[in-house]
């Protein structure tokens, strides 16, 4: 498994809380924080292990949600600038592979969900993904390819 910092999920899991990071309204609801509260990481160990639970649980929908945007954009941006994505295959220049991403943030989850009473498809299950796949679709068609 490669180790780039940047395709971790503890990476993704602060990028998905940047404020100027531009998110479809589609998908709005998933990055949403009306009362961030991290009090918990000073908490007896009975509180923060049921608050880190629910914490980790957001993170881990947010972060899948993330890497479809991820996906669904770069497909149509290869479909809306071919001969820039042309250019950079010509001088071997590397594309991202969302998938390939998705696998390293699968690794990392199984090594930290084994500590905890969940699993990933506890959080983010693959009928939501397919929802949230096509709201994309359709919010980023526009934005891509008018």
């Amino acid at each position: 498994m490669a180790k780039s910092f940047v395709d971790s999920f503890t990476y993704l899991q602060l990028i998905v809380d940047d404020y100027y990071l531009p998110i479809p309204r589609c998908v709005g609801e998933h990055f949403k924080y009306d009362n961030i509260d991290y009090g918990y990481l000073v908490e007896s160990s009975s509180v923060y292990r049921e608050s880190l639970n629910r914490m980790l649980q957001k993170k881990i929908k947010q972060v899948y949600v993330f890497l479809e945007i991820l996906r669904v954009s770069l497909e149509y941006e290869k479909e809306a600038f071919s001969d820039v994505f042309e250019q950079l295959n010509k001088y071997k220049i590397p594309i991202p592979n969302v998938d390939d991403i998705e696998k390293r943030v699968r690794y990392d989850l199984d090594k930290i969900m084994s500590r905890f009473d969940f699993k990933v498809y506890d959080c983010v299950k693959p009928e939501d993904i397919k929802t949230v796949r096509a709201s994309l679709r359709e919010e980023l068609r526009e934005v891509y390819l008018k």
